[in-house]
């Protein structure tokens, strides 16, 4: 081997690891994406349930 292909980066034989680890949460976070947005729409439909059955309750004595 040369000297340039026995090179290592900053992290010395750890740089293929964190490589692989970071792109493996990616895929895993572009997996998980539709079931996250998916959770955040339920999140937003029971708050909003709940702020119009608030109002509803406060409405109630102005009847």
């Amino acid at each position: 081997m040369t000297a340039p292909e026995r090179f290592e980066a900053k992290n010395g034989p750890f740089t293929n690891f964190f490589g692989m680890y970071c792109g493996n949460a990616d895929a895993t976070a572009k997996g998980l994406e539709p079931y996250f947005n998916g959770l955040l729409r339920a999140n937003l439909e029971i708050f909003s349930l709940m702020s119009r059955r608030a109002q509803a309750y406060v409405a109630i004595p102005q009847r």
